[in-house]
Protein backbone atom coordinates (compact mmCIF):
# COMPACT_ATOMS: atom_id res chain seq x y z
CA UNK A 1 0.00 0.00 0.00
CA UNK A 2 1.34 3.69 -0.78
CA UNK A 3 3.03 4.93 2.73
CA UNK A 4 1.14 8.17 1.66
CA UNK A 5 -1.87 6.75 1.81
CA UNK A 6 -1.49 5.11 5.06
CA UNK A 7 -0.33 8.26 6.51
CA UNK A 8 -3.55 10.07 5.34
CA UNK A 9 -5.46 7.65 6.64
CA UNK A 10 -3.83 7.63 9.80
CA UNK A 11 -4.00 11.10 10.14
CA UNK A 12 -7.75 10.86 9.71
CA UNK A 13 -8.29 7.95 12.41
CA UNK A 14 -6.48 10.31 14.95
CA UNK A 15 -8.55 13.19 13.88
CA UNK A 16 -11.44 11.13 14.93
CA UNK A 17 -10.65 9.86 17.29
CA UNK A 18 -9.42 13.19 19.12
CA UNK A 19 -13.06 14.76 18.32
CA UNK A 20 -15.11 11.60 19.46
CA UNK A 21 -17.43 12.16 22.31
CA UNK A 22 -16.89 8.15 22.88
CA UNK A 23 -14.27 7.20 25.57
CA UNK A 24 -11.44 5.34 23.59
CA UNK A 25 -8.17 4.23 25.17
CA UNK A 26 -5.75 1.56 24.40
CA UNK A 27 -3.44 -0.47 26.70
CA UNK A 28 -0.10 -2.59 27.02
CA UNK A 29 -0.04 -6.51 27.68
CA UNK A 30 0.52 -5.31 31.56
CA UNK A 31 -2.79 -2.98 32.34
CA UNK A 32 -0.72 0.21 31.43
CA UNK A 33 -2.69 2.87 29.43
CA UNK A 34 -0.88 3.85 26.38
CA UNK A 35 -3.47 6.50 25.29
CA UNK A 36 -7.05 8.26 26.09
CA UNK A 37 -8.92 10.46 23.75
CA UNK A 38 -9.79 13.91 25.66
CA UNK A 39 -13.58 12.25 25.94
CA UNK A 40 -11.74 9.51 27.83
CA UNK A 41 -10.31 11.96 29.93
CA UNK A 42 -12.93 14.16 30.62
CA UNK A 43 -15.00 11.45 31.83
CA UNK A 44 -12.03 9.84 34.25
CA UNK A 45 -11.79 13.83 35.61
CA UNK A 46 -7.79 13.40 34.71
CA UNK A 47 -5.44 15.25 32.53
CA UNK A 48 -2.60 13.66 32.54
CA UNK A 49 -2.99 9.50 31.75
CA UNK A 50 0.80 8.90 32.02
CA UNK A 51 0.70 6.82 35.07
CA UNK A 52 -2.73 5.18 34.95
CA UNK A 53 -3.65 1.47 34.23
CA UNK A 54 -7.07 -0.30 33.66
CA UNK A 55 -7.44 -0.09 37.88
CA UNK A 56 -7.77 3.30 37.22
CA UNK A 57 -11.08 2.47 34.34
CA UNK A 58 -12.71 0.29 35.94
CA UNK A 59 -14.03 -0.91 39.37
CA UNK A 60 -12.41 -3.82 41.13
CA UNK A 61 -15.51 -6.02 40.54
CA UNK A 62 -14.90 -6.08 36.88
CA UNK A 63 -11.29 -7.56 36.91
CA UNK A 64 -13.16 -11.19 38.05
CA UNK A 65 -15.67 -10.47 35.42
CA UNK A 66 -13.13 -10.03 32.82
CA UNK A 67 -11.44 -13.35 33.59
CA UNK A 68 -14.81 -15.08 33.88
CA UNK A 69 -16.84 -13.85 30.53
CA UNK A 70 -14.72 -11.30 28.77
CA UNK A 71 -10.79 -12.63 28.11
CA UNK A 72 -12.11 -16.01 27.03
CA UNK A 73 -14.24 -14.40 24.57
CA UNK A 74 -11.21 -12.76 23.13
CA UNK A 75 -8.91 -15.52 23.30
CA UNK A 76 -11.53 -17.36 21.01
CA UNK A 77 -12.79 -14.35 18.60
CA UNK A 78 -10.14 -11.29 19.61
CA UNK A 79 -13.21 -9.37 20.40
CA UNK A 80 -15.81 -8.69 22.84
CA UNK A 81 -18.71 -6.34 23.12
CA UNK A 82 -21.38 -5.71 26.66
CA UNK A 83 -21.92 -3.84 29.21
CA UNK A 84 -19.75 -3.40 32.43
CA UNK A 85 -18.99 -0.24 34.39
CA UNK A 86 -16.46 2.11 34.27
CA UNK A 87 -15.22 4.71 36.51
CA UNK A 88 -16.46 8.64 35.99
CA UNK A 89 -15.81 11.98 37.42
CA UNK A 90 -18.34 12.87 40.04
CA UNK A 91 -20.46 9.98 39.07
CA UNK A 92 -18.73 7.17 40.44
CA UNK A 93 -18.96 3.75 38.13
CA UNK A 94 -21.88 4.27 35.60
CA UNK A 95 -22.96 1.14 33.27
CA UNK A 96 -21.46 1.67 29.81
CA UNK A 97 -21.49 -0.63 26.85
CA UNK A 98 -18.00 -1.95 25.84
CA UNK A 99 -16.09 -2.63 22.47
CA UNK A 100 -12.98 -3.82 22.56
CA UNK A 101 -10.41 -5.95 20.85
CA UNK A 102 -6.87 -7.57 22.07
CA UNK A 103 -3.80 -8.84 20.31
CA UNK A 104 -2.97 -11.85 20.77
CA UNK A 105 0.48 -13.69 21.86
CA UNK A 106 1.68 -17.07 20.09
CA UNK A 107 0.56 -18.84 23.43
CA UNK A 108 -2.56 -16.93 23.41
CA UNK A 109 -2.54 -14.43 26.10
CA UNK A 110 -3.37 -11.26 25.35
CA UNK A 111 -1.24 -8.41 24.99
CA UNK A 112 -2.66 -5.34 25.36
CA UNK A 113 -5.81 -4.02 23.22
CA UNK A 114 -8.27 -1.10 22.29
CA UNK A 115 -10.87 -0.34 24.75
CA UNK A 116 -14.10 2.02 23.35
CA UNK A 117 -17.16 2.55 25.26
CA UNK A 118 -19.89 4.81 25.25
CA UNK A 119 -23.00 5.66 27.81
CA UNK A 120 -26.10 3.59 27.60
CA UNK A 121 -29.34 5.39 26.82
CA UNK A 122 -30.96 5.67 30.03
CA UNK A 123 -27.69 4.79 31.93
CA UNK A 124 -27.35 6.29 34.91
CA UNK A 125 -25.55 5.67 38.24
CA UNK A 126 -28.28 4.90 41.13
CA UNK A 127 -29.36 7.48 43.22
CA UNK A 128 -28.63 7.39 46.92
CA UNK A 129 -32.62 7.01 47.29
CA UNK A 130 -33.06 4.37 44.91
CA UNK A 131 -31.40 2.20 47.42
CA UNK A 132 -33.80 0.12 49.71
CA UNK A 133 -33.84 1.22 53.40
CA UNK A 134 -34.52 -2.75 54.50
CA UNK A 135 -32.85 -4.84 52.02
CA UNK A 136 -29.51 -2.84 51.44
CA UNK A 137 -30.43 -3.54 47.41
CA UNK A 138 -32.20 -1.33 44.92
CA UNK A 139 -35.73 -0.72 45.86
CA UNK A 140 -38.65 -1.68 44.21
CA UNK A 141 -39.17 0.94 42.12
CA UNK A 142 -35.87 1.75 40.93
CA UNK A 143 -35.20 -2.41 40.88
CA UNK A 144 -38.43 -2.22 38.22
CA UNK A 145 -37.17 1.03 36.11
CA UNK A 146 -33.64 -1.34 35.81
CA UNK A 147 -35.65 -4.64 34.78
CA UNK A 148 -37.50 -2.65 32.09
CA UNK A 149 -34.35 -0.97 30.48
CA UNK A 150 -32.38 -4.60 30.77
CA UNK A 151 -35.33 -5.84 28.98
CA UNK A 152 -35.40 -3.26 26.22
CA UNK A 153 -31.45 -4.04 25.59
CA UNK A 154 -31.69 -7.66 25.57
CA UNK A 155 -34.86 -6.90 22.49
CA UNK A 156 -32.38 -4.45 20.74
CA UNK A 157 -29.12 -6.38 20.78
CA UNK A 158 -31.01 -10.07 20.69
CA UNK A 159 -29.51 -11.13 24.18
CA UNK A 160 -31.24 -13.25 26.36
CA UNK A 161 -31.78 -11.98 29.58
CA UNK A 162 -33.52 -13.75 32.64
CA UNK A 163 -34.99 -12.75 36.08
CA UNK A 164 -34.10 -14.81 39.10
CA UNK A 165 -37.01 -14.80 42.00
CA UNK A 166 -36.60 -15.42 45.45
CA UNK A 167 -39.61 -15.45 47.21
CA UNK A 168 -38.61 -15.95 51.46
CA UNK A 169 -40.97 -17.18 53.76
CA UNK A 170 -40.46 -14.69 56.55
CA UNK A 171 -43.94 -15.18 58.88
CA UNK A 172 -43.13 -17.34 61.12
CA UNK A 173 -39.61 -15.25 61.79
CA UNK A 174 -41.39 -12.57 62.38
CA UNK A 175 -43.90 -13.95 64.61
CA UNK A 176 -40.82 -15.57 67.10
CA UNK A 177 -38.46 -13.26 66.64
CA UNK A 178 -40.16 -9.49 65.66
CA UNK A 179 -39.75 -7.46 62.72
CA UNK A 180 -36.48 -6.21 63.16
CA UNK A 181 -34.94 -9.79 63.15
CA UNK A 182 -36.64 -10.42 59.94
CA UNK A 183 -35.21 -7.02 58.51
CA UNK A 184 -31.21 -8.52 59.23
CA UNK A 185 -32.43 -11.75 57.67
CA UNK A 186 -33.92 -10.23 54.21
CA UNK A 187 -30.63 -8.26 54.37
CA UNK A 188 -28.32 -11.47 54.60
CA UNK A 189 -29.93 -12.72 52.10
CA UNK A 190 -29.64 -10.02 49.50
CA UNK A 191 -26.07 -10.10 50.14
CA UNK A 192 -25.70 -13.22 49.28
CA UNK A 193 -27.08 -12.82 45.97
CA UNK A 194 -25.28 -10.00 45.50
CA UNK A 195 -22.26 -11.25 46.24
CA UNK A 196 -22.97 -13.92 43.48
CA UNK A 197 -24.09 -11.48 40.78
CA UNK A 198 -21.09 -9.62 37.88
CA UNK A 199 -20.96 -6.20 36.91
CA UNK A 200 -23.78 -6.09 34.40
CA UNK A 201 -26.49 -8.24 36.91
CA UNK A 202 -28.68 -6.30 38.92
CA UNK A 203 -30.23 -6.89 42.45
CA UNK A 204 -33.43 -5.48 44.18
CA UNK A 205 -36.24 -5.85 46.04
CA UNK A 206 -39.96 -6.94 44.29
CA UNK A 207 -41.98 -7.55 46.75
CA UNK A 208 -42.25 -7.13 50.41
CA UNK A 209 -39.86 -10.60 51.26
CA UNK A 210 -38.97 -11.04 47.81
CA UNK A 211 -35.82 -10.27 45.94
CA UNK A 212 -34.77 -10.21 42.65
CA UNK A 213 -31.66 -10.67 40.06
CA UNK A 214 -31.93 -9.86 36.63
CA UNK A 215 -29.29 -11.79 34.46
CA UNK A 216 -28.23 -10.25 31.06
CA UNK A 217 -26.33 -11.58 28.39
CA UNK A 218 -26.56 -15.18 29.19
CA UNK A 219 -26.57 -17.71 26.74
CA UNK A 220 -28.38 -20.21 27.14
CA UNK A 221 -31.73 -20.96 28.89
CA UNK A 222 -29.42 -23.80 30.67
CA UNK A 223 -27.22 -21.19 31.76
CA UNK A 224 -30.02 -19.14 33.05
CA UNK A 225 -30.94 -22.46 35.02
CA UNK A 226 -28.21 -23.19 36.54
CA UNK A 227 -27.57 -19.31 37.63
CA UNK A 228 -31.05 -19.70 39.60
CA UNK A 229 -29.95 -23.18 40.66
CA UNK A 230 -26.91 -20.88 42.14
CA UNK A 231 -29.00 -18.66 43.89
CA UNK A 232 -30.97 -20.82 45.80
CA UNK A 233 -27.83 -22.57 46.68
CA UNK A 234 -26.65 -19.58 48.24
CA UNK A 235 -29.58 -18.70 49.89
CA UNK A 236 -29.97 -22.07 52.02
CA UNK A 237 -26.74 -23.08 52.51
CA UNK A 238 -26.20 -21.97 55.96
CA UNK A 239 -28.86 -20.47 58.48
CA UNK A 240 -28.67 -16.70 58.85
CA UNK A 241 -27.56 -15.67 62.21
CA UNK A 242 -28.58 -12.84 63.89
CA UNK A 243 -28.59 -11.10 67.45
CA UNK A 244 -31.91 -13.20 68.65
CA UNK A 245 -30.46 -16.39 67.06
CA UNK A 246 -29.80 -18.49 63.79
CA UNK A 247 -32.95 -18.51 61.35
CA UNK A 248 -33.78 -20.39 58.46
CA UNK A 249 -36.62 -19.49 56.97
CA UNK A 250 -38.46 -21.12 53.79
CA UNK A 251 -37.31 -20.16 50.51
CA UNK A 252 -38.29 -20.95 46.72
CA UNK A 253 -36.97 -19.41 43.85
CA UNK A 254 -38.51 -18.95 40.00
CA UNK A 255 -37.09 -18.32 37.06
CA UNK A 256 -38.63 -16.54 33.86
CA UNK A 257 -36.23 -15.65 30.78
CA UNK A 258 -37.67 -12.49 28.42
CA UNK A 259 -39.93 -12.82 26.08
CA UNK A 260 -40.09 -10.05 22.73
CA UNK A 261 -42.76 -7.49 24.46
CA UNK A 262 -42.29 -7.68 27.83
CA UNK A 263 -42.98 -4.99 30.59
CA UNK A 264 -41.55 -6.05 34.13
CA UNK A 265 -44.94 -6.85 35.31
CA UNK A 266 -44.98 -9.51 32.85
CA UNK A 267 -41.46 -11.32 34.08
CA UNK A 268 -42.10 -10.92 37.15
CA UNK A 269 -45.16 -12.91 36.93
CA UNK A 270 -44.18 -15.92 35.07
CA UNK A 271 -40.79 -16.08 37.39
CA UNK A 272 -43.30 -16.05 40.74
CA UNK A 273 -43.70 -19.75 39.71
CA UNK A 274 -41.43 -22.12 42.05
CA UNK A 275 -39.03 -24.16 40.06
CA UNK A 276 -36.75 -24.73 43.46
CA UNK A 277 -36.08 -25.89 46.25
CA UNK A 278 -37.79 -28.90 43.60
CA UNK A 279 -34.18 -28.85 41.51
CA UNK A 280 -33.99 -32.36 40.53
CA UNK A 281 -37.47 -31.42 38.97
CA UNK A 282 -36.25 -27.88 37.81
CA UNK A 283 -35.48 -28.78 33.90
CA UNK A 284 -38.72 -30.44 32.83
CA UNK A 285 -40.71 -27.28 34.97
CA UNK A 286 -38.89 -24.40 33.66
CA UNK A 287 -39.99 -23.31 30.73
CA UNK A 288 -38.34 -21.28 27.59
CA UNK A 289 -40.28 -18.51 26.23
CA UNK A 290 -43.73 -20.19 25.02
CA UNK A 291 -44.72 -20.58 21.63
CA UNK A 292 -47.74 -19.15 20.62
CA UNK A 293 -50.56 -21.37 21.24
CA UNK A 294 -53.14 -19.27 19.58
CA UNK A 295 -53.89 -18.52 15.76
CA UNK A 296 -53.41 -14.28 16.01
CA UNK A 297 -56.57 -12.87 14.59
CA UNK A 298 -55.12 -11.67 10.41
CA UNK A 299 -54.00 -7.80 10.34
CA UNK A 300 -56.56 -7.17 7.50
CA UNK A 301 -58.31 -9.34 4.55
CA UNK A 302 -56.77 -9.85 1.35
CA UNK A 303 -58.70 -6.72 -0.15
CA UNK A 304 -57.87 -4.76 3.08
CA UNK A 305 -54.00 -4.92 2.22
CA UNK A 306 -54.58 -5.12 -1.57
CA UNK A 307 -55.85 -1.84 -1.09
CA UNK A 308 -53.04 -0.59 1.28
CA UNK A 309 -50.56 -1.65 -0.44
CA UNK A 310 -51.56 -0.55 -3.86
CA UNK A 311 -52.04 3.24 -2.43
CA UNK A 312 -48.75 3.38 -0.12
CA UNK A 313 -46.72 2.60 -3.75
CA UNK A 314 -49.21 5.39 -5.26
CA UNK A 315 -47.97 8.00 -2.24
CA UNK A 316 -44.14 7.08 -3.86
CA UNK A 317 -45.48 7.89 -7.40
CA UNK A 318 -45.49 4.46 -8.88
CA UNK A 319 -48.19 2.43 -9.71
CA UNK A 320 -48.42 -0.94 -8.61
CA UNK A 321 -50.68 -4.23 -9.43
CA UNK A 322 -50.51 -6.05 -5.77
CA UNK A 323 -52.61 -8.95 -6.29
CA UNK A 324 -50.22 -9.84 -9.79
CA UNK A 325 -47.28 -9.35 -7.39
CA UNK A 326 -48.45 -11.33 -4.19
CA UNK A 327 -49.28 -13.85 -7.17
CA UNK A 328 -45.83 -13.85 -8.40
CA UNK A 329 -44.22 -14.39 -4.67
CA UNK A 330 -46.28 -16.59 -3.80
CA UNK A 331 -45.22 -19.10 -6.71
CA UNK A 332 -41.42 -19.41 -5.58
CA UNK A 333 -39.72 -21.50 -7.43
CA UNK A 334 -38.35 -24.86 -5.58
CA UNK A 335 -35.14 -24.66 -3.45
CA UNK A 336 -31.97 -24.27 -4.98
CA UNK A 337 -29.90 -27.19 -4.99
CA UNK A 338 -26.96 -26.05 -3.52
CA UNK A 339 -28.43 -24.30 -0.58
CA UNK A 340 -30.15 -27.45 0.29
CA UNK A 341 -26.76 -29.15 0.22
CA UNK A 342 -25.45 -26.25 2.59
CA UNK A 343 -28.04 -26.12 4.89
CA UNK A 344 -27.28 -30.18 5.23
CA UNK A 345 -23.75 -29.41 5.95
CA UNK A 346 -24.55 -26.82 8.57
CA UNK A 347 -27.19 -29.04 10.37
CA UNK A 348 -24.75 -32.45 9.82
CA UNK A 349 -21.93 -30.01 12.06
CA UNK A 350 -24.10 -29.43 14.77
CA UNK A 351 -24.84 -26.23 14.17
CA UNK A 352 -28.82 -24.56 14.21
CA UNK A 353 -30.65 -23.16 11.27
CA UNK A 354 -33.79 -21.36 10.63
CA UNK A 355 -35.75 -19.48 8.50
CA UNK A 356 -37.13 -16.04 9.00
CA UNK A 357 -39.90 -15.49 6.27
CA UNK A 358 -41.73 -12.08 5.55
CA UNK A 359 -44.78 -13.64 4.67
CA UNK A 360 -49.14 -13.37 4.44
CA UNK A 361 -52.36 -15.34 5.01
CA UNK A 362 -54.01 -15.91 2.08
CA UNK A 363 -57.74 -16.18 1.31
CA UNK A 364 -58.19 -19.81 2.21
CA UNK A 365 -56.18 -19.39 5.33
CA UNK A 366 -52.80 -20.72 3.96
CA UNK A 367 -49.36 -19.01 4.02
CA UNK A 368 -46.57 -19.72 1.64
CA UNK A 369 -43.74 -20.32 4.27
CA UNK A 370 -40.35 -20.77 1.97
CA UNK A 371 -38.09 -23.00 3.46
CA UNK A 372 -41.26 -25.62 4.69
CA UNK A 373 -39.34 -27.55 2.15
CA UNK A 374 -36.13 -27.74 3.68
CA UNK A 375 -35.51 -29.29 6.96
CA UNK A 376 -34.96 -26.35 9.59
CA UNK A 377 -34.59 -26.39 13.00
CA UNK A 378 -36.71 -23.21 12.92
CA UNK A 379 -39.10 -21.64 11.00
CA UNK A 380 -40.16 -17.97 12.07
CA UNK A 381 -43.22 -16.23 9.78
CA UNK A 382 -44.58 -13.10 9.70
CA UNK A 383 -48.00 -14.11 9.32
CA UNK A 384 -47.69 -16.24 12.91
CA UNK A 385 -46.05 -13.72 14.61
CA UNK A 386 -47.71 -10.44 13.54
CA UNK A 387 -44.08 -8.88 13.12
CA UNK A 388 -42.17 -8.78 9.93
CA UNK A 389 -38.50 -7.98 8.81
CA UNK A 390 -36.87 -5.21 9.27
CA UNK A 391 -38.63 -5.32 12.45
CA UNK A 392 -35.67 -5.71 15.99
CA UNK A 393 -38.19 -8.08 17.70
CA UNK A 394 -38.53 -10.57 15.13
CA UNK A 395 -34.73 -10.73 14.83
CA UNK A 396 -34.26 -10.98 18.93
CA UNK A 397 -37.43 -13.87 18.54
CA UNK A 398 -35.93 -16.15 16.29
CA UNK A 399 -32.54 -15.83 18.47
CA UNK A 400 -34.49 -16.92 21.46
CA UNK A 401 -35.74 -19.62 19.49
CA UNK A 402 -32.34 -20.67 18.33
CA UNK A 403 -31.01 -20.26 21.34
CA UNK A 404 -28.42 -18.31 20.42
CA UNK A 405 -27.12 -14.80 20.62
CA UNK A 406 -26.23 -12.10 17.81
CA UNK A 407 -22.71 -12.94 18.25
CA UNK A 408 -23.32 -16.66 17.17
CA UNK A 409 -25.75 -15.97 14.31
CA UNK A 410 -24.93 -15.18 10.89
CA UNK A 411 -28.26 -13.72 8.92
CA UNK A 412 -28.43 -14.07 4.81
CA UNK A 413 -30.78 -11.44 2.80
CA UNK A 414 -31.10 -10.15 -0.54
CA UNK A 415 -32.55 -7.00 0.79
CA UNK A 416 -30.20 -3.98 2.41
CA UNK A 417 -32.75 -2.95 4.60
CA UNK A 418 -33.51 -6.51 6.54
CA UNK A 419 -30.03 -7.05 7.05
CA UNK A 420 -29.27 -3.19 8.63
CA UNK A 421 -31.39 -4.37 11.76
CA UNK A 422 -29.85 -7.80 12.56
CA UNK A 423 -26.11 -6.59 11.71
CA UNK A 424 -26.67 -3.33 14.11
CA UNK A 425 -28.06 -6.31 17.07
CA UNK A 426 -24.25 -7.54 16.57
CA UNK A 427 -25.09 -10.48 13.71
CA UNK A 428 -22.88 -11.25 11.07
CA UNK A 429 -24.79 -10.88 7.62
CA UNK A 430 -24.15 -11.94 4.29
CA UNK A 431 -25.89 -9.85 1.17
CA UNK A 432 -27.10 -12.33 -1.22
CA UNK A 433 -26.50 -10.86 -4.47
CA UNK A 434 -24.93 -14.35 -6.03
CA UNK A 435 -26.52 -17.37 -4.05
CA UNK A 436 -23.22 -19.06 -4.98
CA UNK A 437 -20.57 -16.07 -3.87
CA UNK A 438 -23.25 -15.84 -0.89
CA UNK A 439 -22.65 -19.57 -0.05
CA UNK A 440 -19.00 -19.17 -0.53
CA UNK A 441 -18.73 -16.19 2.08
CA UNK A 442 -20.82 -18.41 4.35
CA UNK A 443 -18.09 -21.50 4.31
CA UNK A 444 -15.29 -19.38 4.73
CA UNK A 445 -17.14 -17.82 7.95
CA UNK A 446 -18.37 -21.82 9.50
CA UNK A 447 -14.78 -22.88 7.84
CA UNK A 448 -17.37 -25.48 6.19
CA UNK A 449 -16.58 -26.79 2.34
CA UNK A 450 -19.54 -28.40 0.14
CA UNK A 451 -20.16 -28.92 -3.06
Amino acid sequence: MDPRFDADVASKLQSFVEQSTDFIGVADPWGRILYLNPAACKALGVADYSDLTLADLFPTEVFSYYYEVVRPELLRTGAWSGEVRVNAADRGAVPMYISTTAQLGPGGETQGGVVLAHDLPGGVPFAAGTIDDVSGVLDRTAFRDQLGLALDASTRRGELCALVLAMIDMAPTIERFGALTATNVLRALAGRITRLTRTIDIVGRVGEHELGLVVRGIRTHNEALRIAGSVYDALIEAPVTTPSGQVSPAIACGLALAQVGDFADDIVERAAAPIFPDGADAARRFRAPAEPVEEPAPLATMDEFVVALEAEADAAGFRLDARKLLALVGSSPEPRPQMVRAIDAIRARGLRTGALTNNWVSEDRTAPAPGREIVFDVVVESSVERLRKPDPRIYALTLARLDVLASQAIFLDDLGINLKPARDMGITTIKVLDPDDALRELAELLQLEWD
